[in-house]
């Protein structure tokens, strides 16, 4: 017989990896039952008694509101007690050899003669504590159905043969070529000539450069003219759209409160007159003068 204390026990589930109490439990029993073979006949001896001290912790979790420091300080004494487990033992007859050691067919007879769910939680854990979370994320999520499977595998190909295919210049990236290159649009079909399949097609490029502009309120021959509430609504929907994830790994209430600080400015210019007629002989386009906003800060 072994005999060990539950603050043992209670310090092997803390330091395992799990993320409920209940789960660092699981682990823990499964810590500890490392030590028998499975075909000890003390092993159902010690689960039983196992179990039993799963339940007392669960219970005493629970009174102590799931706060670690209050079940500690209220379970000093009944921690330090002892339980007494069978002692592991090496079943008779030839000795046992471990899993690696074995061959493909003992591998093959040990694994059926466990319990899939066994086995999946146990693959979780070894991967979890392994640094793999995400891969044992993804094993939990195989088996709870059996389609899941048949999805990831097509989510998988898609996915290869995307990276596969060269990929294609979003329209803003094309729209900033196109205009930090001061490209014609005889030019940048030319340029599209050489690699269709990564620029995009001019109409494309020419609908993200309309779209970058803000909604017009009024434009005559001599005066273009923009409401400023529309002009801010328009530049902080860019910046959003712009940011991406940056903004979409923001709470609802984050995202209802942000706040855009602007500068504005105005200047004045003469110019040559060009030969045009103007509807009204009084207009000229010889002085010009523009007011404009800087976003600064998106907040």
């Amino acid at each position: 017989m072994t005999m060990i204390t539950r603050k043992y026990l209670y310090d092997i589930a803390q330091n395992s990896i799990g993320s409920s109490f209940d789960e660092k439990l699981k682990l823990m029993e499964i810590e500890v039952l490392k030590g028998y073979f499975q075909d000890d006949p003390k092993i159902a001896d010690a689960k039983h008694k196992l179990s039993i001290v799963k339940h007392q912790f669960k219970q005493k979790w629970l009174a102590a509101q799931k706060n670690k420091k209050r079940f500690e300080e209220k379970n000093a004494t009944w921690l330090r007690d002892t339980i007494t487990l069978p002692s592991a033992g090496v079943s008779p007859g030839r000795p046992q050899k471990s899993f690696e050691e074995s061959s493909e067919r003992s591998k093959t007879e040990d694994l059926r003669s466990k319990d899939l769910a066994e086995l999946t939680y146990a693959t979780q854990m070894q991967l979890r504590q392994a640094g793999k979370v995400e891969a044992s994320k993804v094993v939990k999520d195989l088996t709870k159905s059996p389609r899941r499977a048949k999805k990831y595998i097509k989510a998988f190909k898609e996915s290869v043969e995307k990276q596969d295919q060269p990929r294609q210049l979003s329209p803003l990236q094309a729209l900033s070529m196109f205009t930090e290159a001061e490209l014609t649009k005889t030019q940048y079909q030319r340029v599209r000539e050489t690699n269709p399949i990564f620029f995009p097609c001019y109409s494309i490029v020419q609908k993200a450069k309309k779209d970058s502009y803000p909604e017009i309120h009024r434009v005559t021959e001599t005066c273009a003219e923009v409401l400023v509430q529309k002009l801010m609504d328009h530049t902080g929907s860019r910046l959003i759209q712009f940011l991406g994830k940056a903004v979409e790994n923001l709470s609802e209430e984050e995202k209802s409160s942000l706040i855009l600080i602007s500068k504005w400015g105005c200047d004045g210019s003469q110019q040559i007159q060009y030969k045009m007629k103007f509807e009204f002989e009084d207009d000229s386009d010889a002085n010009i003068f523009q007011s404009s906003t800087v976003p600064l800060q998106l907040l």
